[in-house]
């Protein structure tokens, strides 16, 4: 009797140690299963911070690619303004180069029709300017007569004249001969509108840098003097001849220039 109570407390004890160790080994399992969701949490804030890491440099990237897609146009933008820049100034350096071309004289001889006349009235070589320009001397356009006697200067002639064919449009027109002279010969003038401004064009001598004196056509704004085309050929009547050479006068005058014929 004594022995079977003997072996069952021995039992009872046995049992106790194990679900002791169970319970010891229960808690140690719950200690990593916590550990275990702790460290899923940490894995998961840490994958959404690097998500929204790469999201904010994806964007960053994106706008960084747009900034050099405005860039790269801008550049080009500034290549094609560079190339037509490059091209204005070629052909102004092809323009000044024809005006300094017309700068060139030519030899006028006796059986050429624009030969001028000497003092004593015997006919002799003069060099005329192919591109007559302003001159300096305020005095040389003045519109009203001088003193000076001048075989030219008849106050009978041509009344009115006609230009036509000019690439400056406003150009073009009827002028009638008013009274007076300029440089002692007739002038010729005509009312119209250019650039929004009324204001009267007019045909008339005037002497050019080179001292020579041929026809022009011309206006004045304020106490500018604006000169649009002129004759190679020199003065020598009281209006221009039909078969006179008009050239562009820079920077008004515009290509082609008029033809003028006496009405």
């Amino acid at each position: 009797m004594f022995f079977n109570v003997h072996m069952m407390c021995t039992f009872f004890i046995a049992i106790t140690v194990h679900l002791s160790n169970a319970c010891y080994i229960t808690c140690i399992l719950h200690s990593h299963i916590q550990q275990l969701a702790s460290a899923q949490s940490m894995h998961d804030k840490t994958t959404a911070a690097a998500t929204a890491a790469a999201t904010a440099a994806n964007k960053v990237m994106e706008k960084a690619k747009k900034s050099m897609d405005m860039s790269t146009k801008h550049v080009e933008s500034m290549h094609d303004m560079s190339t037509k820049a490059k091209k204005e100034v070629e052909d102004a350096q092809k323009f000044l180069a024809e005006v300094e071309k017309r700068h060139e004289v030519i030899e006028i001889t006796d059986d050429d029709d624009t030969v001028l006349s000497n003092e004593d009235g015997g006919n002799k070589k003069r060099k005329v300017s192919l591109s007559p320009q302003i001159s300096s001397n305020v005095g040389s356009r003045d519109t009203t007569s001088n003193n000076n006697n001048n075989s030219s200067s008849s106050t009978r002639g041509v009344e009115q004249l006609v230009v036509e064919g000019c690439g400056l449009s406003a150009v073009n027109g009827t002028y009638k001969r008013r009274p007076g002279l300029c440089n002692n010969f007739p002038v010729y003038t005509k009312a119209t509108n250019w650039n929004g401004i009324q204001t009267n064009f007019l045909i008339f001598a005037w002497t050019n840098q080179f001292g020579n004196q041929t026809w022009a056509i011309g206006t004045t704004m304020g106490t500018s003097n604006i000169y649009f085309y002129s004759t190679i050929q020199a003065v020598t009547a009281t209006a221009p001849s039909e078969n006179s050479i008009w050239m562009a006068e820079y920077p008004y005058g515009v290509a082609p220039s008029p033809q003028v014929k006496r009405g």
